[in-house]
């Protein structure tokens, strides 16, 4: 329940942000950078087992930007639906395409 809130909290944010285009950063560093979920459960759900997965962030193609990879396994139905709720409401109001 805390994480559902977080995660609310900060898509409200988001969206109340005023939005611009971030600076391109150029000749970034050959780094990967990696935040892996514990094994050990952290969410009192209704789930068989533990969510697991991690975020990865490293260069984009060329050295320009940032290339984000993000895999999670195992989340909570009620997550996902709320999640694909929150995120259809961003794609509309940015005018973007989203493919789940």
């Amino acid at each position: 329940m805390r994480f559902s809130t977080f995660l609310a909290a900060g898509f409200s944010a988001l969206c109340a942000a005023q939005t611009q285009d971030a600076p391109v950063t150029q000749d970034n560093p050959r780094v990967v950078y990696q935040a892996t979920l514990p094994k050990e459960a952290f969410y009192k759900g209704d789930l068989d087992g533990n969510v697991r997965g991690y975020v990865r962030a490293e260069r984009g193609p060329d050295g320009q930007g940032v290339k984000f990879k993000v895999h999670f396994k195992n989340l909570p139905k009620q997550f996902i639906i709320g999640l694909c709720l929150i995120l259809g409401a961003l794609a509309k109001s940015a005018q973007i395409g989203l493919h789940m």
